[in-house]
């Protein structure tokens, strides 16, 4: 069985595509391709985003009220 732990300042998500490497980087690391893989139905409000792609940089989603 595996054991499972909670760290709330860090997160790690595994999958596994049939791309090349840096396909996964670019929809990462362009701002515009990250959006869409955190997208929801069209009657979601839009959310305002911030992506600082660095080694210690952070991505936010803020909801619009």
């Amino acid at each position: 069985m595996s054991k499972h732990t909670t760290d709330h300042s860090t997160f790690r998500i595994v999958r596994d595509f049939a791309v090349s490497p840096a396909q996964v980087f670019a929809a990462w690391a362009q701002p515009a391709a990250k959006a869409r893989w955190f997208a929801g139905p069209p009657s979601w409000k839009p959310l305002a985003r911030e992506l600082d792609f660095r080694v210690g940089g952070r991505g936010h989603a803020h909801a619009l009220h």
